[in-house]
């Protein structure tokens, strides 16, 4: 199974059931496919939610930059810390 074009980096197969627990990713629509026996499914779509911030690590800093600021959302899970 891929979305976005990226296998997913955990499948599990059971009965009629494809569970992926999909990879990090961005954008709307993203195709998701399913091949079997080098046959390919029809698309289906996936959208990812964009990331939100709801809380910033320090609130300030020196104005010559450098600090590394942490991200704290569940939507930001790929990126934990920005540098500025």
């Amino acid at each position: 199974m891929t979305v976005g074009g990226q296998t997913c980096p955990r499948q599990t197969i059971a009965d009629n059931k494809i569970t992926c627990v999909i990879p990090a990713g961005q954008g709307q629509n993203v195709n998701v496919l399913v091949t079997v026996a080098s046959q390919t499914s029809n698309a289906a779509t996936f959208s990812y939610k964009p990331p939100t911030i709801s809380l910033v690590n320090p609130l300030q800093g020196p104005t010559i930059g450098g600090i590394a600021v942490r991200c704290s959302k569940h939507a930001c899970a790929a990126l934990t810390v920005a540098r500025f």
